[in-house]
């Protein structure tokens, strides 16, 4: 019998071991194959008509895969999904799920999906995901040190013990070795000596040694069993599981201590003891000395002469010249760190001491006593922490280094983000569409907010921050400090007021950046903590002179602060709990952060509140009195239209970033010519004389600070404008960056994200 194609498809799918559903583009299931009622418990005619996923859905089915399918489908796009589905007798079970469109003659007629049960798949997952919980759990209780190293010495895995005793985290530890975690070097090496050796005997050993606890810094004492074993690729790797033994070990030191001091009764003392006949140059040493020099045998006398062979040679002219300073009177007493040479060890260190304690009838020094100690290990050690020191001076180079990097890749989309934010809202736009909008730059300005804190606290932890001081219109900042924070009394019964000391000059010398930081913190979190009653400020005069003290009090009356709560307020990552610890968001640093520039600007801050009735903060700060009072008046709102007729050149290598500072210039009114580099700009600017360049600074070929040195240069024989005015638009925000732009010749420096009105303001600037 001959079978049509038609019917032999459509037996196949019937046929088929997985589901098929076929729906239109409401989602109205067409038809359903047999497999698909064999999974569901529903026949044919109850599913079709209907929308499967809505009658397979329940109270474990995944909302977030649910909103993922639903956005693919409604942008008409393939989904690929693993989802839990309900069978009708009401038993879950768990599909693979693939929808792809369905185009008829080039257009999108409906959707077809194919399921396939993962059910004992998605169990074995779960038995697996549980039995390495359980080990890890296991594993992380164990009292015992327990890690796994791979060849280098480096852990592949890590109990929470051992990461205790780091201070650090199991997952932290991942990839690192001891040296890491404040282990001096020469027992890193050691430690990584012993695993290599072990590895090459390829038998388990059981060793006894040392490590240094991270937080307390004493020594502790470890039996380990180590057994080296292959993975499955065949790389060496050891398990160590190492039993603190340090209680037995210090018992054993203070038995031997208690054994040692006994003997010091007879030999007076463990230090090196020498007496020096200062007229004969004969000195009488005890056994200890020579023993720190590794002599074994009983030396009990020397001579000066014999003294100083001992002495290192480039080390000799000190101690002599201290010598003398102590004989002549200069010092109460002769004391020298200095190396010595041992006939065992080499070179070692000693701390060597004394006091001349017997003298003529003229007062001429004839006899001096004093003692010599073995200062090596605490040397090693001093070397080791100053070791120790540069690393952390460079992981705290690398983490500020990290922190801009992160900056500056979180500001590039966050530009497309508020940049199109601030552009959709200049549209004709419903109540629904602006609000939503609204929302959307809201929450990109919280981010950017959290951006600008971590850094902010970056610096100040690495004491990088410094003021910038000038003259600046104290009342015009307030009120455009307040203006801004305006809007975040929308839907809220709360009043803003604001009450300045008429005795405060119209203009101060300070850094008024600083300072409205501080008084939008303090502000915005006082509106943010009421939700009706007042929101005051009121700026005071403390102190006048040429150094005025300023103080500025923020008071709300909102859910207040509990008093065992204060101590926390001002350290970073701190938040107080309200009862909800997540219900006002934050990083804990704002605070942190105000009260460190506070300081830096002469000033503090403090806090009263009570739980419930509301806070008052409040921070002091000197500025500087201006000779030559003149009032600002404020200039009018720049208009949107300033730019007609001019054309900019812009210079980005961003697609995205392009879309935006091209929609903003033409909003504004300019016509736009764009270049993906800083080679591409110098050309044009040889070809076109532009008013103004809006600069990016991280581009390839050549960058903007090469670009703007070649364009500031002025190219000999080429028509090429050296005094263009440059604006670096960039998303480097650190000051060393700022201070590159400038010092390559930029004119103006414009953060990303940048908003319309921001742009604006910066052209006008250097246009009108």
């Amino acid at each position: 019998m001959k079978l049509h194609l038609d019917e032999l498809l459509v037996d196949a799918i019937e046929q088929a071991p997985y589901g098929v559903v076929v729906s239109d583009l409401e989602r109205q299931t067409i038809y359903v194959n047999a497999c698909v009622c064999k999974m569901t418990g529903y026949a044919k005619d109850e599913l079709i008509g209907r929308n499967i996923g809505r009658v397979l859905q329940g109270p474990l089915t995944d909302v977030h895969s649910i909103q993922y399918m639903s956005a693919a489908l409604a942008e008409r796009q393939r989904v690929s999904t693993e989802i839990i589905n309900y069978h009708k007798n009401g038993t879950p079970y768990w599909i693979q799920l693939e929808i792809e469109p369905i185009q008829v003659g080039g257009e999108i007629v409906g959707y077809i999906a194919m399921q396939v049960e993962i059910e004992k798949r998605k169990q074995i997952e779960l038995d697996a995901q549980y039995q390495r919980q359980l080990l890890k759990t296991v594993i992380d209780e164990m009292p015992d040190v327990m890690v796994l190293k791979d060849a280098q010495g480096k852990f592949l895995l890590c109990n929470r013990t051992v990461a205790e005793l780091y201070q650090s985290e199991p997952e932290a530890m991942i990839g690192k070795d001891d040296g890491d975690f404040g282990v001096p070097q020469q027992l890193n090496d050691q430690f990584r000596e012993n695993v290599l050796s072990i590895m090459a005997k390829g038998e388990t050993e059981i060793v006894y040694e040392d490590s240094r606890d991270a937080v307390t810094g004493e020594t502790k004492h470890f039996q380990s069993i180590k057994k080296p074993f292959k993975d499955a690729l065949g790389n060496n790797q050891i398990l160590v599981i190492a039993h603190d033994i340090t209680e037995v070990v210090v018992a054993r030191q203070l038995a031997q201590e208690s054994e040692s001091r006994l003997h010091s009764v007879f030999e007076v003392t463990n230090e090196g003891i020498w007496d020096w006949d200062i007229a004969t140059g004969r000195v009488i040493h005890n056994r200890q000395w020579f023993r720190i020099l590794g002599y074994q045998d009983d030396r009990t006398e020397g001579s000066l002469e014999n003294f100083k062979r001992h002495i290192h040679p480039e080390d000799l002219a000190g101690v002599i010249q201290a010598l003398e300073a102590h004989l002549s009177g200069q010092t109460e007493r002769y004391y020298s760190e200095h190396r010595m040479l041992s006939v065992t060890e080499g070179v070692i260190w000693v701390a060597d001491t004394g006091r001349v304690f017997e003298r003529d009838d003229q007062q001429r020094p004839t006899r001096m006593l004093g003692s010599c100690t073995n200062i090596s290990q605490r040397k090693q050690s001093e070397a080791a922490l100053l070791a120790a020191k540069q690393v952390a001076e460079e992981a705290n180079k690398a983490k500020s280094q990290f922190l801009a990097s992160m900056s500056h890749e979180i500001r590039t989309p966050m530009n497309g983000v508020i940049g199109m934010t601030s552009m959709l809202l200049t549209t004709d736009l419903t109540e629904e569409q602006r609000d939503y909008i609204e929302t959307i730059r809201s929450s990109g300005d919280a981010l950017l907010t959290v951006i600008n804190d971590i850094l902010d606290f970056s610096k100040i932890e690495a004491g990088e921050v410094s003021l910038e001081l000038h003259e600046f219109d104290v009342r015009q900042v307030l009120h455009s400090t307040l203006d801004i924070l305006k809007p975040q009394l929308a839907n809220r019964e709360v009043q803003l007021t604001l009450a300045i000391d008429d005795a405060i000059p119209l203009q101060l010398t300070g850094d008024s950046g600083r300072w409205r930081q501080v008084i939008t913190n303090l502000v915005g979190n006082a509106i943010k903590f009421t939700k009706q009653g007042m929101v005051s400020v009121e700026v005071s005069l403390l102190s006048d002179g040429d150094s005025m003290v300023i103080k500025t009090r923020v008071k709300d009356t909102g859910i207040g602060i509990a008093e065992s709560a204060i101590k926390d307020l001002f350290q970073p990552f701190k938040q107080v709990s309200t009862g909800n610890a997540r219900a006002y968001g934050g990083t804990g640093l704002g605070l942190s952060i105000s009260r460190q520039l506070v300081r830096l600007m002469g000033g503090d801050i403090g806090v009263s509140s009570e739980l419930g009735q509301g806070s008052e903060f409040w921070f002091t700060v000197k500025l500087t009195r201006v000779e030559t009072q003149v009032p600002v008046v404020s200039s009018p709102d720049q208009t949107m239209s300033q730019g007609v007729g001019q054309r900019i050149l812009l210079v980005e290598d961003n697609l995205i970033n392009q879309k935006i500072a091209q929609a903003m210039l033409k909003k504004l009114g300019y016509e736009v010519d764009t270049v993906a580099n800083g080679k591409e700009a110098v050309e044009q600017l040889q070809l076109v004389q532009y008013p103004l360049v809006l600069m990016d600074c991280q581009m390839p070929v050549m960058d903007g600070y090469e670009a703007t040195r070649v364009i500031r240069s002025g190219l000999e024989g080429r028509i090429l404008d050296p005094h263009v005015p440059i604006l670096a638009l960039t998303a480097n925000v650190v000051q060393e960056d700022k201070d590159a732009c400038f010092a390559s010749g930029m004119n103006e420096f414009i953060s990303k994200p940048v908003n319309l009105q921001t742009l604006n303001q910066a052209l006008n600037k250097w246009l009108l």
